[in-house]
């Protein structure tokens, strides 16, 4: 695992929640399970897997971090190659079933949701 090329990335612009849950947990350290709800978030963790390689060929392990993830790694690729108009609609349409399932998530309108606890 290229330590330094994760470093590098972590004190770079391109960070937020979900690709350093997807750092932590590819890294072996606990996670809060944030995950990418939208393009810019999916964005983010494609910059950390472009920073360090060699995690992206782990990608189908946070499938194990929670049912957002296991929802998402399987569409990873067609969310990467849409293009950045379509990713939000994409990224809904995979997250919302898992999401509607949630005893602690409540939809307070189009886009917006608030959650109690962790994902």
């Amino acid at each position: 695992m290229d330590y330094e090329a994760i470093a590098m990335w972590a004190t770079g612009r391109h960070v937020g929640a979900s690709s350093q849950c997807m750092a932590r947990h590819l890294m072996g350290a606990d996670s809060d399970g944030s995950y990418p709800r939208d393009g810019g978030d999916f964005d983010r963790c494609e910059a950390l897997l472009d920073a360090a390689p060699d995690l992206r060929a782990r990608i189908t392990e946070m499938a194990t971090v929670n049912e957002y993830w296991a929802a998402l790694v399987p569409r990873w690729n067609e969310i990467r190659d849409a293009n950045q108009d379509q990713k939000y609609g994409l990224i809904q349409s995979i997250l919302r079933p898992a999401e509607d399932a949630a005893p602690n998530l409540v939809r307070l309108g189009k886009g917006l949701t608030m959650r109690f606890g962790k994902p």
